[in-house]
């Protein structure tokens, strides 16, 4: 398949409306989309406001927070330390970090939860450190010391080597692997030896000199939008914590594509980081070291996104086509798929486009969810309308004799199902389906056996009401 070196006037056309189109159905703040060639941005279309107080608009060179896009850095540099002799991919995490041993959970599998595995998201470790508590209703992920404190409580959501387990605690590990190995802060590391010598100067953990975009959400209460403050990622940091800008993305783009060695990397290294290491049930992709991959007509896209609070971040690298696709946008709650969208326009394999979603497959927005049965008594209880901090809404439905969730599709209309297995004890469930399966769930009641909420992890949820009277709230 030869690569793309210049992107036609039908494309750019093409990729102006549907985008356009798709960040309008989004109700996006502000976005920014692009596409890079040879670590140059070939195309660019910057939407809306970076700071709807000034009217400040977006630009290459404006910041962004860019959430779980950092694990890519993150596995460079793991990379980067195997080939310079100090890290074997193949050895488990606890030779790095003995203080693993003291977890309970891990005993009879601490080898096999190695650095490849926890690469590739397929070591099965739980998704948030394990603190005692919902840390992220705090706007801080712990520190290194109420990490490492908590490293006895480490515990497994899947057997390792199962197959895939998202998990930004593995990456916080990384972490701190990194920085035991390299004798500097994993921070300092990445910026010091990936991105000060790609040139890529506004990429950094500290935005002080950045341009950065203002992080919005919307309150699903009166579909107004809101700043959010700034999310203190503390031992997570390797996991989410990074700024960047669109030109410095289009630069990582030209770096993971290139075919030539580099001092930061070798060609050999970048391409063994896109090796295959857990397929998709649908045989068409998975996950690689520690891309995403994903098909796009004959071409394959290897792929990460990243979520914080106030902004999404989606990016990806077509070697077949030598192009970079850089989407970003400062609005928490946004619709749609468009670094897909981007991709498949450039590799021409889209003929007319849908932007709205699919209304015969959607709930309202608001009113009544009908249910397919009647839950149990004791589980009836638990069913309605939940909001996590962030503001975004999960419905907990009784659907085909099962509880379940749904998550907001950014539009306040349900998505993705998943399955809550019951656990021994009352109010507590396992996750099955998708990325979150085997995430604990447990319901909270008031001193009157009220359901008031729910404990998912690192977030705290709120009840705002049952299924059939559910409205905008106050």
């Amino acid at each position: 398949m030869p690569g793309v070196t210049r992107l036609t006037s039908e494309v750019t056309e093409r990729l102006n409306l549907d985008l356009e189109a798709a960040f309008t159905a989004g109700r996006a703040v502000g976005a920014y989309a692009a596409v890079a060639i040879d670590g140059e941005i070939a195309w660019e279309l910057p939407y809306g406001f970076a700071d709807l107080e000034s009217g400040k608009k977006f630009t290459g060179t404006t910041g962004f927070r860019i959430g779980s896009l950092t694990k890519t850095f993150t596995a460079t540099a793991i990379f980067r330390l195997r080939e310079a002799g100090l890290i074997d991919l193949d050895n488990p995490v606890s030779g790095t970090i003995p203080e693993l041993a003291q977890a309970d959970a891990l005993a009879a599998s601490l080898d096999e939860i190695t650095i490849r595995r926890v690469l590739s998201h397929t070591a099965g470790l739980a998704p948030a450190v394990p603190v005692d508590r919902p840390y992220l209703t705090e706007f801080r992920s712990p520190h290194r010391d109420e990490a490492l404190a908590s490293l006895p409580n480490t515990a497994l959501a899947r057997d390792p080597g199962s197959g895939f387990k998202y998990s930004n605690y593995g990456f916080a590990l990384l972490g701190e692997v990194i920085r035991r190995v390299s004798g500097v802060e994993c921070e300092r590391y990445i910026v010091d030896e990936i991105c000060e010598p790609l040139d890529m100067r506004s990429t950094r953990f500290d935005p002080g000199g950045i341009d950065v975009a203002s992080g919005y959400t919307r309150l699903h209460s009166t579909g107004n939008v809101t700043k959010v403050g700034v999310l203190d990622f503390g031992f997570e940091a390797p996991a989410g914590a990074l700024y960047s800008t669109p030109e410095d993305l289009a630069k990582w783009a030209g770096f993971h594509l290139s075919d030539e060695d580099h001092p930061v990397l070798s060609a050999g290294s970048r391409h063994e980081m896109r090796e295959l290491q857990d397929r998709s049930p649908d045989g068409q992709g998975g996950v690689a070291m520690n891309w995403m991959v994903e098909k796009i007509g004959d071409a394959t896209m290897f792929r990460h996104g990243g979520g914080v609070p106030g902004y999404l971040t989606d990016f990806g690298v077509l070697p077949e086509l030598g192009v970079g696709v850089i989407w970003l946008t400062n609005t928490w709650q946004f619709a749609g798929a468009p670094g897909r969208m981007i991709a498949e326009i450039v590799a021409g394999v889209v003929d007319e486009r849908e932007v709205e979603p699919d209304a015969s497959d959607q709930q309202p927005a608001h009113g009544a969810v009908r249910l397919a049965s009647e839950p149990p008594a004791e589980l009836a209880a638990l069913t309605g309308i939940y909001l996590f901090d962030h503001e975004s809404i999960v419905w907990c439905e009784w659907h085909d004799d099962a509880l379940t969730l749904r998550l907001s599709d950014g539009e306040d209309r349900p998505g993705g199902r998943v399955k809550l297995e019951p656990q021994p004890k009352p109010d507590e469930f396992t996750m099955l389906g998708g990325p979150f399966t085997g995430d604990a769930l447990s319901f909270e009641r008031d001193s009157a056996g009220e359901v008031i909420g729910a404990r998912w992890g690192a977030f705290l949820v709120r009840r705002l009401g049952p299924l059939s009277t559910w409205g905008p709230q106050d």
